[in-house]
């Protein structure tokens, strides 16, 4: 009976190795597919805001999104893997209520507390990092914004982390849509920055008003807990620090270019930037899945097994997407940017490779999570934040936007293969045996860029994906892989 009706539980534990590769197949299809949904929602609304703006607007637009991203990370202090990790040590309802709870109210003073201060310094900090307090109020928009930010995240990984299916699909896809709308009306009434920001804001308001509503269920004054707010700020905080470096990257790279290059410039990347991120879409999609899975099975026997084939099968995926967005990167700048925009296929791929690189890292780090030694993650980060920087600073000035590419491409490296080593260094039960599979990725990574370059045969370009296929695996794995599907 259990191999007929086990799709129907609610957690992926004490099933069989197909079953949980089932299970995992199931809820990336559900919980991705939906978050893949979401993600598309962004991607078409570029077209009309590139019509819309100038290529300067544009670029304005997405760095004020990512610098509002940027102070919801911080509000949020890594409570969304906070919560996901205790909340499978406990099993009662009022012990998880607690949790959910706790980590609710702290975000909470979070925002009271941050959110008044920013507004507060708004045209110091739009001097500092425009240098001109020209965009005081646009800065102004996007702290207000941060606090949505922070209740739609909290929701959505309630309902995700819960399996609250049906309410996951309305709030996910509700926000990007009305965004979307919004977004339409703007070009619509011919609005500015500044108003379209404004409808922007009143979007995600009313997304995460009808968000936090779906999760009220788990919250309670009477349930905060400070027993669980140490455990949760403690868990917390070295994530917190983590994330904020890797939110600091795009801030980071978009400073340079307006300092040393230009706006316009800004623009490109932007729309360089957006085109790579159809990846998000591919690495969205199975992270949605992926999270909840890979932490209910820890403890299970194969879960070793199961993380290396996972592994190795995201590596074999992500150079098929990677090859399909760089081959019709060109084409897609030319329609999405109203041939306005630079088309530059080398930027893209390098921004490809750079967003590959760091998903990996949530397959081959997890060691790290499972110790529960959050902290380690920070050296690999900042020592990924150090290669990135020093990087801009030499090629920038002298390569431009590809320059900016490379630098994101060894900083992603360097985080990979420093978190891989110091996960497998602190957590023996499981090891993730990266070496291979990424080594191969990379020497695929050599020959398409060359390729890229020097233009070769589409059938040549493709083909290297059946060695790569059998370089990874091995006769064992290919067999259990085609009788799995």
């Amino acid at each position: 009976m259990k191999n007929k009706f086990f799709l129907n539980q609610t957690e992926p534990n004490n099933l069989s190795l197909k079953e949980k590769l089932i299970f995992l197949l199931k809820d990336t299809l559900f919980f991705g597919g939906i978050k893949g949904i979401s993600m598309v929602f962004p991607l078409i609304t570029i077209p009309v805001l590139t019509s819309h703006f100038s290529i300067k607007n544009y670029g304005l637009y997405e760095n004020l999104m990512i610098i509002a991203s940027f102070i919801s990370t911080f509000l949020i202090l890594a409570q969304d893997s906070a919560v996901a990790r205790w909340y499978y040590e406990v099993t009662n309802f009022e012990e998880r209520k607690k949790i959910i709870s706790t980590s609710f109210l702290l975000q909470i003073f979070l925002i009271i507390v941050l959110v008044p201060f920013l507004l507060w310094f708004s045209s110091r900090i739009s001097l500092y990092y425009y240098n001109t307090a020209e965009f005081s109020n646009h800065f102004r928009i996007i702290f207000l914004l941060s606090g949505p930010l922070v209740l739609l995240n909290f929701s959505i990984n309630i309902l995700k982390w819960t399996f609250r299916r049906k309410k996951f699909l309305i709030v996910t896809i509700m926000n990007p849509l009305l965004i979307f709308i919004s977004i339409i009306v703007s070009k619509h009434q011919h609005l500015t920055l500044y108003n379209t920001l404004n409808l922007v804001l009143v979007a995600q308001i009313l997304s995460s008003i009808i968000a936090i509503s779906y999760t009220l269920r788990w919250i309670s004054f009477s349930s905060f807990s400070f027993f669980f707010l140490k455990k949760l700020f403690i868990y917390g905080i070295p994530l917190c620090l983590i994330s904020l470096s890797a939110a600091i990257l795009p801030l980071i790279d978009r400073k340079f270019i307006v300092d040393v290059l230009s706006f316009d410039d800004l623009g490109n990347y932007s729309l360089a930037y957006k085109i790579g991120g159809f990846y998000l879409i591919f690495e969205g999609i199975f992270q949605m899945a992926w999270g909840p899975f890979s932490l209910s099975i820890f403890k299970e026997k194969d879960a070793q097994k199961v993380y290396n084939i996972i592994f190795k099968l995201y590596v074999f995926f992500s150079i098929i997407i990677i090859g399909i967005i760089s081959e019709f990167s060109i084409i897609i700048t030319e329609l999405i940017g109203n041939f306005k925009y630079e088309s530059n296929q080398s930027i893209i791929f390098l921004i490809l490779i750079s967003f590959s690189y760091s998903s990996l890292n949530y397959l081959s780090n997890i060691g790290i999570n499972l110790s529960l030694k959050s902290y380690l993650h920070i050296i690999s980060h900042l020592f990924s934040l150090i290669v990135f920087t020093l990087s801009l600073y030499y090629f920038v000035s002298s390569h431009g936007l590809v320059g900016v590419g490379f630098s994101l491409v060894l900083s992603s490296i360097s985080k990979f293969i420093a978190g891989s080593v110091i996960a497998r260094m602190n957590y023996k039960k499981i090891i993730i045996k990266w070496e291979r599979p990424s080594l191969i990725f990379s020497l695929w990574i050599i020959f398409y860029f060359l390729a890229l370059k020097f233009d070769f045969n589409y059938l040549l370009k493709f083909s290297s994906l059946a060695f790569v296929f059998i370089l990874i695996y091995k006769r064992k794995e290919i067999r259990a892989v085609k009788n799995f599907f």
